[in-house]
């Protein structure tokens, strides 16, 4: 399933097989920027899609990003743990990263490359 909002796309499978540990899980990619122009929007869409099983964020089409980008991600995460369930963040954009080494909080993103 695809949601769009504006020109940002959130899309949401479900994995069947093992992948990177993971078994059974939800995986979110978002091909888009993540900016404070569409953060809010993409965080309680992306929450919607939660279900009672562990969740991936694929950053691969992330566009661009700025520190609400970040936000996103620590929202998501306390809505995860919230749930009991685990969520990982794979394949970060550099300016995603070095955002977040920037801030001291690259520990705290738990991404894989």
């Amino acid at each position: 399933m695809t949601i769009r909002y504006g020109s940002a796309l959130l899309t949401v499978a479900l994995l069947q097989h093992h992948w990177l540990g993971f078994h059974g899980c939800w995986m979110l990619r978002l091909s888009s920027a993540l900016t404070i122009a569409n953060v809010a929007a993409l965080s309680e869409t992306g929450k919607q899609q939660f279900a009672d099983t562990d969740m991936v964020v694929d950053l691969a089409g992330v566009t661009e990003v700025d520190s609400s980008a970040l936000s996103l991600m620590f929202e998501w995460q306390r809505e995860a743990r919230r749930r009991n369930i685990m969520i990982s963040f794979i394949n970060l954009p550099d300016s995603l990263f070095s955002l977040a080494k920037l801030y001291g909080v690259s520990d705290l993103i738990g991404s894989s490359a």
